[in-house]
C-alpha cells in the first residue's frame, strides 16, 4: 500500500498482483474505522471488475467507486463518507439485513450499489440451483468468496434470508472478517452498556408476549411497564426496575437497576427494532403503539 497526501485527506491505493488477478484501487480516503481490511475489499472488486468486463457491462463512472464505500459520496462534497457512515449504520443494534446487503458488509462493499444492475438481480440464496452453478453467472464471483461460504451455512440467517446485526457482528468477528478491535472503538462505553440492556428488555418483552399469546389480549406500552408478569420477565434477564418517583433519589452504579423512565425510552425504541417484521410478527400484534404519537 502506498500512501499519498494532499491537502485535504489521505489517499491510499491498493495494488493487487497475482496470477490471477491484479489491478489498483485508489480510496478517495481510508478510515481506521473501516471494519474491513482494505486489501481484502480491493480483491473482491478487481474480481468483480475483471466479471463485468469480460461480460461487457459498463457503467457511466467508476467500478471501485461504486463498490468502496468510501468513494461513493456526495457529489457536491467527495468528502462526506455518506454511504461510508449508512453502512456502519447497518450494523446498529437489532436491525434485520437482507443476505446480499449482509454480505456486502462482510467484504466491505457499499450496499447501495445493490439497487443498480446488475447488483439488484443477483440470486446469491439460490446458489444450489443448477442454472447458477457456473463461472458464466456473476453469482459465481460471489459463491467462491469465504465471506459467502462462511454466511450462507450460518445458523443466523433466518428462513426469510435476513440476519440481524448483533449476530453478523458475531460471525463477522468470528471468521475474522471484521476486525473486533475496530467495533470496540465503533461505539463507546455508554453506548455498549445501553444496546446491551436494550437487548435485555427486548428479551424480557419478547418472553412476557409469548406467555400471553392465547389471551390475545393487547397491551399499550405503559401497561406492559406496570405488569408484573413483565417485571418477573425482566427479572429473568437480570433487570431491575426501580422507583424514581422520589425526586430525591439517586439512582446506584448498579449496571442491572433501570428506571421506569429509562424503561419507558427503551420499550419505545426496542418496538420499532426490525426483529419484530418476521419472526415475532404474531407478537408484535399484542402491542398497541402509535409511533406518530410523542413520548410525555
Amino acid at each position: 500500500m502506498t500512501r499519498k497526501y494532499d491537502e485535504r485527506v489521505t489517499i491510499n491505493s491498493v495494488t493487487i498482483n497475482s496470477d490471477y488477478i491484479s489491478g489498483e484501487i485508489i480510496f478517495e480516503t481510508l478510515l481506521d474505522s473501516r471494519l474491513v481490511d482494505c486489501t481484502k475489499s480491493v480483491i473482491h472488486v478487481l474480481r468483480i471488475k475483471k466479471w463485468l468486463t469480460e461480460n461487457e457491462f459498463k457503467f457511466e463512472f467508476k467500478v471501485e467507486d461504486l463498490l468502496i464505500p468510501e468513494n461513493n459520496t456526495n457529489p457536491d462534497d467527495r468528502y462526506s463518507l455518506v454511504s461510508f457512515k449508512d453502512n456502519l449504520n447497518l450494523l446498529s443494534p437489532n436491525k434485520a439485513i437482507p443476505f446480499n446487503h449482509a454480505l456486502f458488509l462482510l467484504m466491505g462493499l457499499d450496499v447501495s450499489a445493490l439497487v443498480l444492475p446488475p447488483f439488484n438481480q443477483l440470486k446469491l440464496t439460490d446458489y444450489h440451483q443448477p442454472e447458477l452453478d457456473s463461472s458464466k453467472h456473476f453469482e459465481h464471483v460471489f459463491y467462491v468468496s469465504d465471506e459467502f461460504n462462511e454466511l450462507v451455512y450460518s445458523r443466523f440467517v433466518r428462513e426469510d434470508g435476513k440476519i440481524i446485526s448483533d449476530d453478523l457482528i458475531k460471525l463477522g468477528v468470528k471468521g475474522k472478517f471484521f476486525e473486533f478491535k475496530k467495533l470496540e472503538k465503533k461505539t463507546n462505553k455508554k453506548t455498549n452498556q445501553k444496546n446491551v440492556r436494550q437487548t435485555n428488555v427486548l428479551d424480557a418483552l419478547i418472553h412476557f408476549l409469548t406467555l400471553k399469546l392465547e389471551s390475545n389480549k393487547i397491551y399499550t406500552l405503559s401497561e406492559i411497564m406496570t405488569n408484573k408478569s413483565f417485571a418477573k420477565s425482566l427479572n429473568n434477564k437480570g433487570l431491575t426496575l426501580t422507583d424514581d418517583e422520589d425526586a430525591n433519589y439517586q439512582p446506584s452504579s448498579n449496571k442491572n437497576e433501570i428506571l421506569p423512565s429509562k424503561l419507558k425510552d427503551d420499550l419505545y425504541e426496542v418496538i420499532k427494532f426490525d426483529c419484530w417484521d418476521e419472526k415475532y410478527q404474531n407478537l408484535r400484534k399484542l402491542v398497541k403503539y402509535n409511533p406518530q404519537k410523542k413520548k410525555k
